[in-house]
């Protein structure tokens, strides 16, 4: 599977945040709580990651699809 993203510095804040929190959490963050609590705006998830950022960004970090993601 080829998403075509060049991962930058700003790329790995977000998976960073993934991985962690999902650690704590047990489950992959929403797009939403992406925002909330790891302070990346929505707007700016879907620059870094296209279309669809919250599948794209739990593949990149290796994590399940957060829930409600079709």
């Amino acid at each position: 599977k080829n998403i075509e993203i060049e991962l930058t510095d700003a790329h790995w804040a977000i998976i960073k945040f993934l991985r962690d929190d999902y650690a704590t959490q047990g489950e992959t963050a929403t797009t939403r709580r992406v925002q909330a609590v790891g302070g990346f705006p929505i707007k700016e998830q879907f620059v870094l990651f296209p279309k669809k950022p919250g599948k794209k960004m739990s593949y990149i970090a290796g994590l399940p699809k957060p829930a409600g993601c079709v």
